[in-house]
């Protein structure tokens, strides 16, 4: 081709060109010179040919832009006459060319631009739409592959296009679902059609929806096996009048069951004896029983339907109720909480509520079921019980203000009535002792002193009988020696057996084990055997009383036993004996005196240590007791009870402080020591003998009375312990119960001694305190 003719085709062609120039510099190019440019290139580039020619396009113009190495990619051209073609897309004008670039002349190379942009665009959407379908089948195939049910679309032609695992395991199906892509499926159907229980119909069921070629939402199929489906039919139109057809089956078993389940249960609800109530989460009522119109007065379920449970509730007790609501939602229910409502005629009805939260499957709360039962007959019932309750418990209060009363009467009775008994059975004692040889006057004080004995036994069996009714015996149980306790009463009972009247009569005291110490009440146990020992001494006049103790062969029982050959018990009698006021026969009470105490309260005693009292008994033959307590076996070297020979007993001018306020009672115990080598003093209240024992350092001991005036002799024990802890202090007190015992000791008394005072006791008393700190 001539110069004439390619310049004629560069100026005429419908692309643009370019005529260059590559720049060199010590052999390197550095840049192009632009030398000649058509109309398409100005209009392509948007560049003016008057501005461009003869300029660099890298220094001067810097046209090209800087995503493209032009010098590299030119300069191959026109050094080494190589042709190169390719695909650039220009940001500055949003365009895409065709670049050609070949050289004729080294050095000189020219460029051929062609607009290739609405190509391009065009195959990018082309692309774009094809990666975009790809992205929508392969979400259409994951949804269809993971949506809960089985899935299968079929084309136009009836042909499996896409089927999920699901599908293939609800219709057992081993073959994986790749694999039956392709399947013509009305084959399929006819496969699948003896999974159910009417085949034809599975079959002539699918051809009608066909036909209809419209949406078929949640229809039911019942399985041969049992199983429940449901089957969705969804046309899909792919275009150009083609239509692709979605099946989707659902197994509902599980939730048919339970629907079938929830019909019984909500019939059984609706026929409950209790109320049952169904709520949402704000209280709206949803549902209720016939029970919830019986027990509101209602006629139909329409006068719940939509309201509010919690304005049911009375007015006080409804931000009570409404505040449950957050119990419930977090332990997911709340029981037996009690309400009051109101009735359809206004009525108060009291409720109990039992609330369980509701839940979806998901376990997202849905509502509240609530059982409710009326109550309104318990609550009066119980406010009805209540208030016997009340009254019981008043009349039991007042019963034991009145046994109290009765007890403090009796005991202060018992109190005023032992101080002048020390005096008359004391002096008596003492007149009887010293007239010996006054026949008539000895006489006499014996019979007071017998006298003044029987009326404090008397005296005695009423207090404990009274202490036993009100409750108010306590036991103090320690080690008690046995043995020592028989050997005593015998020594007591001995006396009296060899009485003129009683020659013919015998005393025995059996104690088996050598030593035997068993932890128990020694007063308690000692008033049993006194009570049965004397019952026995009362009713034999000649024969034998033997008495003592046996242990059962587990030694966990000992067995105590008194016998006599006496005037025995009617058999009729023998039920009754313990009871009080009762004796063997009316006959007896006259003969033989007694107030028919001793019994019932031996057999108290008995029960209080924990043990059972019976008897044998023959009418003019003899009676024989029989009562037991635990064995509890204690130590001999817990007992303190020391006690010395009465012929050791000789006093060396020691001083006693007498602390009381009766003379009476002074002047017996002034009489009872005056034979003795000791010196007595007298204070009359509770404050003289706290100054007296704490400005006196002679005294050596007191015989502490306890009512005194000021103050007792209880707190005047505590005030002289607390200064001098070892100095000793005997109690000598009319009051004279066990309690009275206890709290002597507790006040910090050494030692106790009743009225009326015995001389032997007193005297050991005094003797084993006072040496027991001179020991010190």
């Amino acid at each position: 081709m001539d110069e004439k003719t390619e310049s004629s085709l560069f100026f005429k062609a419908p692309v643009g060109f370019a005529q260059h120039k590559v720049i060199m510099d010590n052999n390197n190019p550095v840049d192009c010179l632009i030398l000649d440019i058509n109309a398409v290139f100005e209009k392509l580039t948007g560049l003016e040919k008057e501005k461009i020619i003869g300029k660099s396009i890298i220094n001067d113009l810097g046209i090209y832009e800087n995503n493209f190495n032009w010098l590299e990619y030119f300069s191959q051209v026109a050094l080494n006459d190589k042709i190169k073609e390719f695909e650039y897309y220009s940001e500055v004008k949003n365009k895409f060319y065709k670049v050609q670039a070949y050289s004729n002349d080294k050095y000189y190379f020219t460029t051929i631009f062609t607009d290739i942009t609405e190509h391009k665009n065009s195959e990018i959407t082309l692309k774009n739409t094809q990666a975009r379908l790809q992205k929508q089948t392969y979400r259409l195939s994951a949804l269809i592959a993971n949506l809960p049910g089985g899935i299968i679309l079929e084309t136009p032609e009836r042909k499996i296009n896409m089927v999920n695992q699901s599908f293939c395991e609800l219709f057992a199906i081993g073959a994986p679902p790749e694999a039956l892509i392709g399947i013509d499926c009305r084959q399929a159907a006819e496969s699948s059609k003896i999974l159910f229980k009417d085949e034809e119909h599975f079959i002539s069921r699918i051809n009608d929806i066909l036909i209809s070629n419209k949406t078929v939402l949640n229809e039911e199929l019942t399985l041969k096996d049992g199983r429940f489906f449901k089957r969705d039919f969804v046309p899909v139109n792919i275009g150009d009048g083609k239509t692709e057809i979605l099946w989707h089956y659902r197994d509902i078993t599980e939730r048919k069951q339970k629907e079938e389940q929830l019909i019984r249960l909500s019939q059984a609800v609706q026929y409950a004896y209790d109320s049952v109530v169904i709520s949402d989460l704000n209280g709206k009522i949803i549902d209720v029983n016939e029970a919830t119109l019986k027990i509101y007065g209602a006629e139909t379920s329409d006068e719940f339907l939509g309201k509010n449970i919690y304005d049911f509730t009375i007015p006080e007790e409804k931000e009570i109720a409404i505040s449950l609501a957050d119990n419930i939602l977090k332990k997911g229910y709340i029981k037996n909480h009690e309400f009051q409502v109101v009735g359809k005629h206004g009525n108060i009805i009291s409720i109990e509520v039992n609330t369980s939260l509701m839940s979806d499957a998901n376990g997202i709360p849905m509502g509240f079921v609530s059982a409710i039962r009326d109550i309104t007959e318990r609550k009066k019932a119980g406010e009805q019980l209540e208030k016997i309750n009340k009254e019981l418990k008043d009349a039991k209060e007042k019963a034991e203000e009145s046994d109290r009363l009765k007890s403090a009467f009796l005991a202060n009775m018992s109190h005023e009535i032992r101080t002048p008994l020390n005096g008359i059975i004391g002096f008596s004692t003492i007149i009887e002792n010293r007239t010996q040889n006054n026949g008539d006057i000895n006489k006499y004080a014996g019979i007071i002193s017998g006298s003044g004995n029987h009326l404090l036994n008397l005296i005695n069996d009423i207090i404990d009988i009274s202490k036993i009714d009100a409750g108010q015996i306590s036991l103090n149980i320690q080690p008690t020696d046995v043995n020592q306790l028989l050997d005593e009463l015998y020594n007591l009972f001995n006396s009296e057996s060899k009485l003129p009247n009683r020659k013919k009569l015998k005393l025995y005291a059996e104690t088996p084990e050598k030593n035997l110490i068993v932890n128990t009440d020694e007063t308690r146990l000692r008033q049993i055997l006194i009570n049965l020992i004397g019952n026995a001494m009362k009713f034999t006049q000649e024969g034998f009383i033997k008495f003592g103790y046996r242990i059962d062969e587990n030694r966990s029982k000992i067995q105590f036993f008194v016998m006599d050959s006496g005037i025995g018990i009617p058999k009729v009698k023998q039920q009754q004996i313990f009871e009080r006021f009762i004796q063997a026969s009316d006959s007896t009470e006259k003969k033989y005196g007694g107030t028919g105490l001793g019994l019932a309260i031996a057999k108290a005693c008995t029960e209080l240590l924990g043990g059972e009292i019976s008897l044998e008994s023959n009418e003019n033959v003899g009676t024989n007791f029989f009562f037991t307590i635990p064995f509890d076996k204690g130590k001999q070297s817990e007992i303190q009870n020391e006690k010395h020979n009465f012929d050791e007993i000789k006093f060396s001018g020691e001083v006693i402080l007498v602390a009381e306020d009766d003379s009476v009672s002074y002047e017996y115990l002034f009489e009872l020591l005056s034979g003795y080598n000791l010196k007595l003093y007298r204070t009359k209240t509770g404050k003289e003998t706290i100054e007296k024992v704490l400005s006196d350092d002679s005294i050596n001991l007191v015989l502490m009375d306890i009512e005194m005036p000021e103050i007792d002799g209880w707190e005047a024990t505590k005030q002289i312990k607390k200064y001098n802890p070892s100095f000793p202090i005997i109690a000598q007190t009319a009051f004279a119960t066990p309690e009275d015992k206890k709290k002597s000791f507790e006040a910090g008394c050494d030692a106790y001694i009743s009225k009326p005072i015995q001389h032997d006791e007193l005297i050991r008393l005094i003797f084993e305190n006072i040496s027991k700190r001179g020991d010190e």
